[in-house]
């Protein structure tokens, strides 16, 4: 959901030019925050073996907030502060395009790449749960 809602929150802004239709497509992005919450356990149980589920729950867990980081710390160096509201509206969808290419550049492969489990169990833990599943 955040790779489309990047996208459409460039789209309503190049489209509409009115910088609240932005809104929308940030609060589509934003519901989704909970679930997005709840992968990294899913994914470490799934993936990593008993002794490395602890550090990948932590790596994955601190993905999103690292990303809020970086988007606001990019803001500023895009989106230069101006008395002019198209100047501003033009340095805000140029910010919202590069956003998106990086979302995008990040999600492709993910998604194109993604597999529900791996071939081989990366622990007997994981290899019993998944026996139970079937």
């Amino acid at each position: 959901m955040t790779f489309i809602g990047t996208w459409l929150r460039y789209i309503a802004l190049r489209l509409t030019g009115d910088l609240s239709m932005m809104l929308i497509p940030t609060a589509l992005i934003a519901s989704f925050q909970p679930m997005l919450f709840l992968l990294p356990g899913k994914i470490a149980s799934v993936w990593f073996g008993d002794n490395e589920r602890s550090i990948a729950t932590t790596l994955a867990g601190m993905a999103t907030p690292l990303g809020c980081t970086l988007g606001y710390a990019f803001g500023p160096m895009f989106v230069k502060e101006s008395n002019d509201l198209a100047q501003v509206r033009d340095d805000l969808e140029n910010y919202m395009l590069y956003a998106a290419m990086f979302v995008s550049l990040l999600c492709i492969p993910a998604i194109l790449l993604a597999q529900e489990q791996p071939k081989k169990y990366p622990s007997e833990s994981q290899k019993t749960s998944s026996k139970k599943s079937e």
